[in-house]
């Protein structure tokens, strides 16, 4: 009873207190309100992003792998380099398919006004690795992941709207792009998002001779789907062979390699 007066009496004080500073009170509320609002949307952010199951079929089996150099002090983000990618399609037999991506922002003109947009450039095999399609047109075609080939765009739901009225109404339209033409040749559907939620279009990612070649610049990130009763040490084990053939092959890098601790880190992508 003692414990329940004292609570009581700490109550009806810290009323009294807010009631004699109304502009205390009102900062109070102010701040209990923001505070509120800012956990409300940070949670959102980390359930549409981290908690919320990716939309595609069979994720689990949708591994994310990047280069590491512990000793050299990188030892965060999973990027890999173009040639590790194409090592890993000859190669790597745990995948069934694998892709790369690299999100940023593309300057669109937009009613003659240039606006930057969130975007993605993937190769070709991104969405059929994620078996996800298009709700309107289709998806890049292999040949379209090569220089020349590649000013192509898919737009989101909301973008192909914004810009044409509905997602049909953008097929074989031509976007200004960095001053070049894009043309439309799909839209995906409504609720589709890969990681990064604000992206609005997406472009092939095609690589040139250069990047072909620059082992260990890690500039995109890589993904790969395993095959059907194949895990994941599998994948560790195949990479781990190949990074230790490929010292045999470039021994150049060997040293290097070998005091920067270099391996390859796989996580599940979900």
């Amino acid at each position: 009873m003692a414990l329940d007066n004292s609570l009581l009496r700490d109550v009806k004080y810290g009323v009294r207190s807010l009631l004699r500073d109304k502009g205390f009170s009102l900062t109070v509320l102010v701040t209990l309100a923001v505070c509120i609002a800012a956990n409300t949307a940070t949670f959102a952010v980390v359930h549409s992003v981290l908690l919320k199951p990716l939309p595609v079929p069979e994720a689990r089996r949708i591994l994310i792998m990047g280069n590491q150099y512990p000793k050299a002090g990188a030892v965060v983000g999973y990027n890999s380099g173009v040639p590790d990618y194409y090592d890993r399609i000859r190669d790597v037999s745990a995948f069934e398919a694998q892709a790369m991506f690299q999100q940023s922002s593309r300057t669109i003109e937009i009613e003659g006004a240039p606006q930057r947009i969130p975007a993605m450039a993937a190769t070709p095999s991104l969405l059929p690795l994620l078996r996800v399609t298009p709700a309107v047109g289709r998806n890049f075609s292999p040949d379209e992941g090569e220089i020349g080939n590649d000013r192509k765009a898919i737009l989101s739901d909301g973008f192909a709207r914004q810009l044409f009225g509905s997602p049909a109404g953008a097929l074989g339209h031509e976007l200004r792009m960095s001053g070049q033409p894009y043309t439309v040749v799909g839209v995906m559907p409504r609720d589709f998002t890969f990681i990064y939620p604000e992206v609005r279009l997406w472009v092939p990612l095609s690589f040139t001779p250069q990047e072909k070649e620059a082992r260990h610049s890690n500039n995109f990130q890589h993904i790969g789907r395993l095959k059907p009763g194949a895990t994941i040490q599998q994948a560790q084990a195949q990479v781990d062979a190949l990074n230790a053939a490929n010292m045999d092959r470039f021994p150049q890098w060997r040293e290097i390699l070998t005091n920067a601790g270099f391996d390859t880190q796989f996580d599940p992508l979900e």
